[in-house]
């Protein structure tokens, strides 16, 4: 092989390895963003089956208790809730949090635990408005209505900027308990 033929055959494998590198950069950060995407939105339904699962006060609602928001009466309370990183009903933050055994719960053995560093860049937020039905929409409104609608928002904090990665809504209503 000459010397020609040699320096030929280095600049081919130099374009073709680029290009290869370069594309599989690409896969690893659409693979990231996927996931990323899959937990947020794994985060916005898991809070979003909660909120609707309370009640729709029928009157007022009464002032919102303490964390945790196991201590959360109706959907009303869940209002401008936030939190970072995003926890259980009971304050407990997911991926640590055991079996709740006997009044007590435990916390997951370390190599079960989720990536610490990942979940803390995640922020929670929910938004609760009173709504009523309009010509094919909802219309938000600050009078005394039977219907909510709950929005439950995820945000990814890195690099200095915030992201929403996913989000969720459901309107939900009073229903009054059968005579």
């Amino acid at each position: 092989m000459t010397a020609i033929e040699s320096l030929l055959a280095i600049a081919i494998l130099s374009i073709a390895g680029g290009a290869l590198l370069s594309s599989l950069a690409t896969a690893v950060r659409t693979s990231r963003e996927i996931a990323l995407t899959t937990v947020a939105r794994g985060l916005a339904d898991q809070l979003i089956a909660e909120v609707v699962a309370s009640p729709v006060p029928s009157d007022p609602a009464s002032a919102t208790p303490a964390a945790p928001r196991a201590n959360f009466l109706v959907v009303d309370h869940f209002h401008l809730w936030t939190e970072s990183p995003p926890q259980d009903r009971f304050g407990r933050v997911l991926g640590t949090e055991g079996i709740a055994a006997s009044g007590s719960s435990s916390v997951r053995h370390v190599a079960l635990q989720a990536d610490s560093a990942l979940l803390t860049r995640f922020r929670r937020t929910v938004t609760v408005e009173k709504v009523a039905p309009g010509d094919g929409t909802w219309i938000i409104t600050a009078s005394d209505t039977l219907f909510r609608r709950v929005v439950v928002e995820v945000v990814l904090e890195e690099d200095d900027r915030t992201r929403k990665l996913a989000d969720a809504s459901r309107i939900v209503c009073h229903v009054a308990p059968a005579l």
